[in-house]
């Protein structure tokens, strides 16, 4: 399962549509001018198309700070403080799956501590047989919590 399909689910348990719609903020401030820039490579706006084709040999050095700055644990910290919304959990969370499952081998996981640092963990690929057991075991995992259960983690959450 791709992250930002993993990303959004996750978002969705625990917060409905407006998690959602947070969880793939990240991807969405990372890759939007990216894809921008293939549809026109390609003359094309399908994604299936444009993701099929996608590689980190066309990102150019704009891409990868927009990735550092959508993914970055600094700037969703200063975000979760100002807005005090307990739904910024899950965009911090997809961060946090990001840098783990992600290698130098494919595609290069996040400068989360960016712009403070440009450290990059070197964790497993989303696509490795490894990757999606771990990813299907969370979704799984809060697929079989109940409703209360995620409420009280939750409502336990700081702010």
């Amino acid at each position: 399962m791709p992250s930002f399909l993993t990303h959004a689910l996750i978002g969705y348990l625990f917060f409905d549509y407006k998690g959602m719609i947070i969880a793939l903020i990240p991807d969405f401030i990372s890759y939007v001018y990216y894809f921008y820039k293939l549809s026109q490579k390609y003359d094309t706006y399908n994604f299936l198309t444009l993701a099929s084709n996608a590689t980190p040999n066309d990102l150019e050095k704009i891409d990868y700070q927009l990735y550092d700055t959508g993914h970055s644990l600094v700037f969703w910290l200063i975000a979760l403080f100002i807005f005090k919304d307990k739904a910024i959990y899950v965009g911090i969370f997809a961060i946090i799956m990001d840098i783990f499952l992600h290698s130098n081998e494919k595609w290069l996981g996040p400068a989360f501590m960016y712009p403070l640092s440009d450290y990059r963990f070197n964790g497993i690929p989303w696509s490795s047989p490894k990757g999606r057991i771990i990813v299907f075991t969370i979704i799984f995992s809060i697929l079989l919590m109940s409703k209360n259960t995620k409420q009280k983690i939750i409502d336990k959450l700081y702010i």
